[in-house]
Formats: structure tokens, sequence, C-alpha cells
């Protein structure tokens, strides 16, 4: 269910996975059902779009090390995504003392 979640609202930035949606309530399940997965996450938001028409909407971001732990336990189906999930995954240094700073 998460990986079909994240497929249709997720996104692979640069430095992080992000999901966005207006259910704050749903997105704080979504958290706590990473964290049974031992993938920890933030919350951001509200965002208020300065367009009336749409709403307000939250986010959370999953980011360093973590994400490492979304594509062993979670990933995407996308295959664009899986790429660009790897492709953030080669970025992350794998040092013992490091906290999943980027090259």
């Amino acid at each position: 269910w998460l990986k079909a979640f994240f497929d249709d609202e997720g996104h692979v930035s640069r430095s992080a996975i992000y999901l966005k949606i207006v259910n704050e309530r749903g997105l704080l399940q979504i958290k706590r059902l990473l964290l049974g997965f031992g993938i920890n996450s933030r919350l951001y938001g509200p965002y208020i779009p300065k367009n009336p028409r749409y709403s307000m909407c939250f986010r959370i971001g999953i980011l360093g090390r973590d994400i490492l732990k979304f594509r062993k336990y979670i990933n995407f189906h996308s295959p664009i995504k899986r790429y660009q999930l790897d492709c953030l995954c080669g970025r992350i240094r794998i040092n013992s003392g490091d906290a999943g700073n980027f090259r």
C-alpha cells in the first residue's frame, strides 16, 4: 500500500523523498507506518496556496540514511521514480561516522 501511495503522490528530489497531501491526519498515519519500518520522516506545513481554488496541504520528507531504508523496505513501482531513487541513494555517503550527507 505504501509503495503504491508513494508512486502516486511521492516525489524524489535531489536530496529527499517527499509526499504531499491535503489530509494532515492521514499524513501523520503514514509517518507512523514509515516508523514501523524504522524510517524517520519530517512533517512540513501547512502550505497555503496562492490560488484560492487549491487546498492547504502538508508534506513529509524522508532525508539522509532514511532514504536508504525507504529503498530497502518500500521503494517504488514506477521505473522512473525507482531510477531517481537509485541516483539519490548513490549520492548518500555511507561512512560509518556520517549522518547521511550527500556527495
